[in-house]
């Protein structure tokens, strides 16, 4: 009666997933295949002690009217129905395992669910059916929001943003649907490492040349306001707020860039883009520096 699809309707399974306090727990019932009067018996014969739910008991509770009251009558009308609703329930387990498998190597193949920032490819969601995406979004929203959340993150278009809860919002563009969380992530940017000595220029991404007496000026931080850059092969600087909506950075990963700069000079943003500041001369003694983690806009 709550219209909660296949994944309501076909019952407890013996291995499940909850959120607890915002963190994905597995919660493994071991005796749930086993009935309350075999239990019973189990605990009276090994002298054990049991707790009995006495709201069990008052049909005060919707989910006990409908087992005392509303069930037996059912049975009197249908006496095979018992047997029924437990095939249904198999045939919806069955495929919601299925679902919940496919959902799974979508967002290991397509996003992450990884600090900083939790981000889906939106362009490869869009192609998925609408039964998939609502999935997906159970699996990757931080808590276990109402149907309608759900509905409205799954069919999230570019330039829209969903509220979650506790502060959480969801956000789309052209490339990314992004989870941010309501406070900035306290996210430890790992040290660069230097490279054996290489003539190569490295991809700009993960690796970079530049001067050994440039890279000694230069901290390693995220981005500040008045951040700018000269960026590799122009004349003129721009703010790195424009340098980075000009190469089409979702806003909500803009914040955990590793940037190398000196003072408000971006030298690399890294992942991104490098200054002209990092061409070496000839004869110049140079450094290959490599940026060892995941950046926000890659998968696991």
């Amino acid at each position: 009666f709550r219209g909660s699809g296949c994944k309501g309707l076909s019952g407890m399974s013996m291995l499940a997933e909850h959120f607890v306090n915002g963190r994905r727990m597995k919660l493994f019932r071991p005796l749930l295949g086993i009935g309350k009067d075999a239990l019973t018996a189990i605990a009276v014969e090994l002298h054990g002690s049991f707790c009995h739910d006495e709201t069990n008991d008052s049909d005060c509770y919707t989910r006990n009217y409908l087992r005392r009251q509303v069930l037996p009558r059912i049975l009197e009308r249908i006496p095979q129905a018992e047997a029924a609703i437990g095939r249904t329930a198999q045939i919806l387990q069955s495929e919601n395992d299925f679902l919940d498998a496919l959902s799974r190597r979508f967002i290991r193949e397509h996003g992450t669910q990884e600090l900083p920032i939790s981000h889906l490819d939106y362009p490869s969601f869009l192609q998925q059916h609408l039964a998939l995406r609502r999935r997906i979004m159970q699996r990757f929203l931080p808590f276990d929001e109402p149907f309608e959340t759900i509905d409205r993150a799954a069919a999230i278009t570019a330039g829209q943003s969903v509220n979650l809860q506790r502060g959480w919002h969801l956000t789309a563009d052209s490339r990314f649907i992004c989870l941010v969380p309501p406070e900035k992530t306290n996210y430890q940017i790992l040290p660069l490492q230097k490279q054996a000595e290489s003539l190569s220029t490295g991809d700009g991404i993960h690796t970079q040349r530049m001067p050994l007496k440039l890279f000694e000026q230069c901290t390693l931080r995220y981005r500040k306001p008045g951040d700018f850059i000269q960026p590799f092969g122009m004349k003129g600087t721009k703010s790195l707020q424009d340098y980075l909506v000009d190469r089409k950075v979702s806003e909500p990963m803009r914040d955990y860039l590793p940037l190398l700069c000196i003072e408000n000079e971006v030298i690399w943003a890294i992942g991104i883009g490098a200054s002209e500041k990092v061409r070496c001369k000839n004869g110049e003694e140079a450094v290959l520096l490599r940026y060892p983690c995941r950046l926000p806009f890659e998968k696991e």
